[in-house]
């Protein structure tokens, strides 16, 4: 797959958590592989131009 997911949960005071904690934070990573979708290489005379994997994250509030 090209798609790569991560949750990671933290409490109130700001500790990892491994589950959701009402008013805690969810942070989602997507990590999304470019290297079979682009129709330009990623390399020009073995320089690399630019990255075929691109990675961003949110996190956001629990409510109760």
């Amino acid at each position: 797959t090209n798609n790569n997911f991560t949750f990671t949960y933290t409490d109130t005071t700001g500790a990892s958590s491994t589950t959701p904690v009402a008013s805690g934070l969810v942070k989602v990573t997507i990590t999304y592989n470019m290297s079979n979708k682009l129709f330009l290489p990623s390399t020009f005379l073995g320089v690399k131009i630019f990255s075929t994997t691109y990675t961003t994250s949110t996190s956001m509030m629990i409510e109760s």
